[in-house]
């Protein structure tokens, strides 16, 4: 089940729905697994996230800059989707202080915390994980918009909003 928190307007939410259950699928995320999407304004140095403590602690949740376009949010959520897929699979954990990488120490909870807080992309998307996201998250919304997934979106769509932002995907 999708819950979704904060401004997210009405007309977007079946392509959010159809998009999530398309990368849970193709993640092996399974569609029974409960997902809080948050939209909200976030530092200035991200554009989502997931809760990390949260997630490894069953709650899955990933928060969204609810001031960015739509066709960026799907780009954003496959690569939040990516992090929730890691974690459940087993290949990200977090432990005693440190971020583990395919069973691997890979770096520390406080060093993560800097790098993240300071935003040193360069660093950032060097951890193993985030290599994997980036790596993959602009092949799936490719892939939605060539799914039967889409194709059945886009004939059901009568609103005008969501017509017009799936003929930009």
């Amino acid at each position: 089940m999708i819950n979704y928190k904060g401004k997210v307007p009405k007309y977007i939410k079946p392509l959010l729905d159809s998009f999530i259950s398309y990368c849970n699928s193709i993640l092996g995320i399974s569609d029974g697994v409960n997902l809080d999407i948050i939209f909200r304004k976030v530092p200035k140095n991200q554009i989502g996230f997931v809760n990390f403590s949260k997630i490894i602690n069953g709650k899955n949740e990933i928060t969204i800059d609810s001031e960015m376009g739509y066709v960026a949010m799907l780009y954003t959520l496959a690569h939040e989707l990516i992090h929730i897929k890691q974690i459940k699979g087993g290949e990200l954990s977090v432990a005693g202080g440190f971020f583990y990488w395919k069973s691997r120490v890979n770096i520390s909870v406080p060093e993560y915390n800097k790098i993240s807080r300071n935003y040193d992309f360069d660093k950032y998307s060097k951890l193993e994980w985030e290599k994997e996201a980036y790596e993959n998250m602009h092949s799936i919304p490719k892939q939605f918009k060539s799914s039967n997934v889409y194709s059945d979106l886009v004939q059901q769509a009568v609103e005008p909003n969501l017509k017009f932002i799936l003929s930009l995907i």
